[in-house]
């Protein structure tokens, strides 16, 4: 039985973060230290956003956090720093 779904990424995106920019027809997704830009529609990467990360001392490194856009999506804010586990 086919489920029409087909992979057009085989990257791992586990525990990334994501944002939609509709003026854009695009869509944001987080990695360690940058932001992939991919076409809504054809799902291809359209562009990546660098991100200079703090140097770590200890265990937890450094990374994206935070992706939030601006009601009228002119603005983008990119949060970065440790993504702490309680209790391990």
């Amino acid at each position: 039985m086919h489920n029409l779904k087909v992979c057009v990424q085989g990257d791992d995106y586990s525990g990334a973060l994501s944002l939609e920019i509709v003026s854009m027809n695009t869509f944001l997704v987080s990695k360690v230290d940058k932001v992939l830009m991919f076409d809504s529609d054809s799902y291809q990467m359209c562009g990546e956003i660098p991100i200079k990360l703090l140097p770590t001392e200890t265990r937890e490194p450094n990374e994206v956090i935070g992706l939030v856009k601006s009601k009228c999506e002119n603005f983008l804010a990119i949060i970065s720093g440790k993504n702490l586990v309680k209790n391990e």
